[in-house]
């Protein structure tokens, strides 16, 4: 996955996922990171480490911003 849109259903952009080094990333519109997938670990972790999913829910992420 080099780089994957998250759209709204009209089209607007809400976020990208993208692979940074071993792990997934979730960002904002606005460049800001909303979370991480470790594939090693399976889980989806918040900017600052703690875990808020088993499994990859990072589109959730940008929805939800």
């Amino acid at each position: 996955m080099e780089k994957q849109e998250i759209r709204s259903p009209n089209g607007k952009l809400l976020g990208t996922i993208r692979r940074e080094g071993s792990r997934l990333v979730a960002r904002s519109v606005a460049g800001h990171m909303l979370g991480y997938y470790s594939e090693s670990d399976g889980r989806t972790r918040t900017p600052s480490g703690q875990m808020i999913a088993q499994g990859n829910v990072l589109a959730s992420l940008i929805y939800d911003q």
